[in-house]
């Protein structure tokens, strides 16, 4: 894809760069490659959204409110246009984003009832500590052992000796195992994250031109 070069009267966040490490990520290429498209067709129309709305100011035929009139006709085609397309993009990229973080919370769902759950549970509330039961269980993620993932984590927390962690810091350590477990899901999903959070401020970036 063609490099567009920076016009300093655009917000660099309209930029199609934005979408740079989505686009040359193997598991985000298309999505970020979408919006780079997107993102250069706007930079471009807001750039001359500018050079015109120059012109309309410095032309002396005008009076002041007919200047008004002609600039606010050009952003309601220009600017509102390109405000409806980047919307669009970001939730095009919340929706890939939302399916890549499903599959992260069904990657600790069991395919089939193991017949030592109830060991590796007692073990697990064996062990001194929540915090040596922690590092159990993120040893387990690490050698990609979702059986031991499985017996403790689809079961009641207290089952495994987890009764007294609260409730959010249980679904932060289920999130970090998740990770672990998928590195490649977890990256995947950063990328997407990362660059919904750009069109956001491409988003409001537009709103302000």
């Amino acid at each position: 894809m063609t490099q567009t070069i920076v016009d300093v009267n655009v917000p660099m966040a309209l930029h199609p760069s934005q979408a740079d490490e989505a686009a040359e990520h193997p598991k985000t290429g298309e999505v970020g490659r979408r919006v780079k498209r997107v993102l250069q067709g706007v930079y471009t129309e807001i750039g001359k959204y500018n050079d015109e709305v120059g012109a309309i100011r410095a032309d002396p035929s005008l009076s002041d409110q007919g200047k008004h009139k002609k600039v606010a006709k050009l952003r309601a085609e220009v600017v509102d246009q390109a405000s409806s397309e980047v919307a669009q993009l970001v939730e095009y990229v919340d929706r890939a984003a939302s399916k890549v973080d499903q599959e992260l919370t069904e990657a600790l769902q069991p395919e089939h009832r193991s017949a030592s759950e109830t060991e590796i549970r007692d073990f697990a509330r064996g062990l001194p500590s929540v915090a040596e039961r922690m590092s159990f269980l993120m040893k387990a993620a690490t050698e990609q052992d979702r059986e031991t993932l499985n017996a403790v984590l689809q079961s009641r927390r207290y089952l495994s000796g987890f009764g007294e962690m609260a409730p959010d810091r249980w679904e932060s350590f289920q999130n970090q195992l998740r990770r672990k477990l998928e590195p490649q899901l977890a990256e995947h999903f950063d990328v997407l994250d990362k660059l919904a959070k750009r069109l956001e401020f491409a988003r409001s970036a537009v709103e302000k031109v």
